[in-house]
């Protein structure tokens, strides 16, 4: 009961004064800039993406590139490509 309550008062402490900050003006957040363009991800993974259009598996991919699957998987999926 009393870690429940603990965690109930930090959720509203950390609420009070995150309101208090924006109050006063303090940005919050992710930077500006800090996310990468579309363009830029095309750059960086080009070549998984010239894997994938030739029809490559999404795991040969990954090995052959050195990059994990789950950044093939979101590429594939963001450049809309079909296996």
């Amino acid at each position: 009961m009393s870690v429940f309550r603990d965690a109930n008062f930090q959720t509203h402490f950390l609420k009070h004064y995150r309101e208090q900050a924006k109050a006063k003006g303090v940005k919050m957040g992710r930077k500006t800039g800090s996310k990468e363009s579309r363009e830029h991800r095309a750059e960086k993974h080009a070549d998984v993406l010239r894997y994938l259009k030739k029809g490559c598996s999404i795991r040969d991919t990954a090995k052959l590139c050195n990059v994990g699957i789950s950044t093939v998987q979101r590429l594939k999926k963001e450049f809309t490509m079909k296996r």
